[in-house]
């Protein structure tokens, strides 16, 4: 039987709804109510979960236990909600639309939104420490998330695209390579990180895992911008041209010259798994499928 991209995505995202359903209603006990309610209009229903896709599929590759795989993917999920919480406060990017709904501060209000945000953040946290796996595991998979999503990743590259727009000159492309890197790519690199750390890979299979992920980070940034320029709200579900005075590789490169480098990047990230066949399948044809949603 072929392997289907889109069937294996959709049970990816049904195995999450439910596992995330239940890490909130054990958070929410005692959780005042309009609370819990932004955190959950925040987590569930909606988004690709392509987080959690990356990290189940780096966790099968490496034979690894799925139960845990699981939880660790919510942990991750849970990370990246919150930080698009934050995206969408006045203070950052004040959208008032995410994944074709009101946003959480649209939805509620901005303080709730931000508290809603920092509850996600610590959720994760508790969902990394209750995971049955061995405890220095346990600490190292915490430590990744927490570097990979603070000062020295995901928020320093947030507070560089903010200084970005005030920045005497254009940036360099060495310097928005950087930027999404923390920004954006981060995250998603610690999404085979924690495979890699949970599952005893062989350092062949790791050390692939951790290539695939640098140059998947930064083509998602790169189908991000492409998105935002050639998109419309109707279909993403957000508003678009949203980065149009950014510091973005289409701003340095050219819509062009972003759609080369996004090329480049599907084939450099599919090229570490060319001996592993069939193994590796979910993740080379997620990668190839970032490339296909914005031709």
């Amino acid at each position: 039987m072929s392997y289907l991209f889109k069937d294996d995505l959709l049970h990816v995202q049904t195995l999450l709804e439910k596992r995330l359903s239940f890490f909130l209603e054990q958070a929410q006990k005692g959780t005042p109510d309009r609370l819990a309610q932004a955190m959950s209009y925040g987590l569930l229903d909606g988004g690709k979960r392509l987080r959690p896709f990356l990290h189940l599929s780096a966790a099968r590759f490496l034979g690894g236990d799925e139960e845990t795989a699981v939880d660790i993917a919510c942990a991750l999920e849970t990370v990246h909600c919150y930080s698009l919480i934050h995206d969408d406060l006045p203070c950052m990017d004040d959208s008032s639309l995410r994944r074709g709904k009101p946003s959480v501060q649209a939805a509620f209000d901005p303080a709730t939104a931000l508290l809603a945000g920092n509850a996600l953040y610590t959720l994760a946290l508790e969902i990394l420490t209750d995971l049955n796996i061995a405890e220095v595991k346990r600490l190292a998979l915490i430590r990744a998330l927490s570097k990979a999503s603070g000062a020295s990743g995901m928020m320093g590259g947030q507070y560089l695209d903010m200084t970005a727009m005030a920045s005497p000159r254009p940036l360099t492309l060495e310097e928005i390579t950087h930027l999404q890197r923390l920004k954006t790519g981060a995250l998603i690199e610690v999404c085979l990180e924690a495979a890699n750390i949970a599952f005893d890979p062989s350092p062949e299979r790791a050390r692939a895992l951790t290539l695939y992920g640098r140059n998947f980070g930064l083509l998602f940034q790169i189908s991000d911008d492409l998105l935002d320029a050639k998109g419309s709200p109707e279909t993403l579900g957000k508003p678009t041209q949203a980065d149009a005075s950014k510091a973005t590789f289409i701003s340095r490169l050219g819509l062009k010259g972003a759609e080369e480098k996004a090329t480049a990047l599907v084939e450099q990230a599919c090229q570490v798994f060319e001996i592993y066949g069939e193994s590796a399948m979910p993740l080379t044809q997620v990668v190839r499928a970032l490339l296909t949603r914005v031709a």
